[in-house]
């Protein structure tokens, strides 16, 4: 009897497939209880570093460790260049020929670089439960746009997952904290601050004991990683970094970082790398940073603006233990001074337990009614320059929608379609999906009519028709801007 059998798994698995880190959780349905799953060295908690040298690759903890290293062979945070499918990593000594002892560089997708971390952790889970996983719902950050969720989607494809669905992450959160609050049947008002490595999103649901409505989101492309940059900025103008490359300083800083969340001051030591040492106070650390915090907490206030009190926050994200971000958010929501020491979610595991409950929910396994919102519109460039809305900010998805337009002139052969996807009135500053070319009859280009219809799937996947109204000629496309 196979381990998976014994221990009574669901069919579907969380990923969290994070800027630093990444987890997979699976529900196991003995314990009734959310299981992260532990890595080949034993944490839940995979860093989202990939190392690749003379054919050897390694993914997650072992990985990290070749920072200090062998920095250059080294990828870090690759889900903030996942809008960039063109991008290319160039590992110098990637490759070995093992006939000649000749090395040769070898370059990288983010696509690709994100299929080996996928990859490590389908390992992970499979040996622990001790036969082949295919089923998982993977999250993204709730601004993820269309390149960068079917990015995401190819990268699980290419790692043999079937992806049964994309969510987002403050979404995923709040099923967690749904979760571990089952008990409590009252209806809520849940703010979710979601400060990742790479973006930052905050969500506003209302959550009953069976139907978690999401109503607003906002968010921008804002990090952890932004966070450890500036403060390696401030490091590096009061000592001496030596030799040490950028990730190798980076490296150290982040450490640093991490242990600020609850010691007054560190040391920072480049001594390895020739150089000196420095020592940084908590309240250093947080007025470097404060411009950063601020940025998100800004973004917050925006938002409840518009909305009902908040009964209860969310946080999601290893930055969010940073001491300075609990007191600024316990101050604008006039939270009590104690709030956060009694929070039961864990930041680091709550995105992938909620992916793992989305598992349950699609498959019907739990009575949970989840309601998600588009947080861009979506629509075509007029002739003026402007974004027509088909599908427009705030819908539930799944959603579709519609409108009709003509040619503006005559004598024209052909109409091009132009789809973009974000919040600005001017088409060219939002994102660009695509572009729909149909050829036209000149002589019939001043009568014809189209009808442009949307359709947004859960995961936040756009597929767009064109039907010429006068000939009934249709044209589908899914468009998402990424190069295959």
């Amino acid at each position: 009897m196979s381990e998976k059998k014994k221990m009574n798994i669901g069919k579907t698995l969380g990923i969290d497939l994070g800027t630093t880190n990444s987890v997979i959780t699976l529900y196991d349905g003995d314990k009734q209880e959310y299981i992260p799953i532990p890595s080949l060295e034993g944490d839940p908690i995979v860093p989202s570093v990939f190392y690749m040298k003379e054919n050897i690759v390694r993914v997650g903890n072992k990985a990290r460790e070749e920072i200090k290293l062998n920095p250059h062979n080294v990828i870090t945070s690759v889900k903030s260049k996942i809008d960039s499918p063109r991008h290319r990593y160039e590992i110098k000594d990637g490759i070995k020929n093992l006939a000649d002892g000749m090395t040769q560089s070898k370059k990288l997708t983010p696509i690709e670089v994100s299929t080996y971390i996928l990859k490590y952790i389908k390992v992970c889970a499979e040996e622990y439960i001790g036969e082949p996983i295919e089923d998982v719902v993977i999250t993204v950050p709730a601004y993820f746009r269309e390149v960068e969720r079917k990015s995401t989607s190819l990268a699980a494809s290419n790692a043999g997952l079937n992806l049964i669905e994309i969510i987002n992450e403050p979404t995923s959160a709040c099923l967690a904290y749904g979760y571990a609050n089952s008990k409590d049947d009252e209806e809520k008002n849940i703010l979710v601050y979601d400060l990742g490595g790479g973006t930052f999103d905050v969500t506003y649901l209302n959550m009953s004991p069976e139907v978690y409505e999401v109503l607003a989101t906002d968010g921008m492309k804002v990090g952890g990683d932004d966070i450890d940059l500036a403060f390696l900025e401030y490091v590096k103008g009061k000592t001496n970094i030596g030799t040490a490359t950028e990730k190798q300083a980076k490296f150290i800083v982040e450490e640093a970082k991490k242990k600020l969340s609850y010691e007054k001051e560190v040391e920072l030591d480049f001594s390895e790398f020739k150089g000196d040492k420095l020592k940084v106070t908590q309240t250093t650390f947080e007025r470097v940073i404060s411009p950063i915090v601020n940025k998100t907490i800004s973004r917050v206030l925006n938002l409840i603006e518009m909305h009902e009190k908040v009964d209860e926050v969310v946080l999601v994200g290893g930055s969010t233990r940073i001491p300075l971000i609990r007191r600024r958010l316990t101050e604008v929501l006039d939270l009590p001074k104690n709030y956060f020491d009694k929070y039961k979610v864990d930041p680091d595991l709550a995105v992938s337990i909620g992916a793992c409950v989305r598992g349950r929910i699609i498959l019907g396994d739990t009575d949970i009614h989840l309601i998600d919102r588009t947080p861009f519109d979506l629509g075509v460039e007029q002739d003026d320059g402007t974004l027509y809305p088909i599908i427009k900010r705030g819908s539930v998805i799944p959603t579709e929608g519609y409108s009709t337009f003509g040619t503006a002139h005559e004598d024209v052969n052909k109409v091009e379609i132009r789809v973009y996807q974000g919040n600005s009135m001017i088409a060219t500053d939002n994102q660009y999906l695509g572009l729909i070319k149909i050829d036209l009859d000149p002589s019939l280009a001043k009568k014809v009519k189209f009808k442009v219809a949307f359709k947004l799937d859960i995961s936040g996947v756009l597929t767009v028709e064109v039907l010429n109204l006068l000939s009934r000629e249709k044209q589908e496309v899914k468009v998402t801007g990424v190069v295959e």
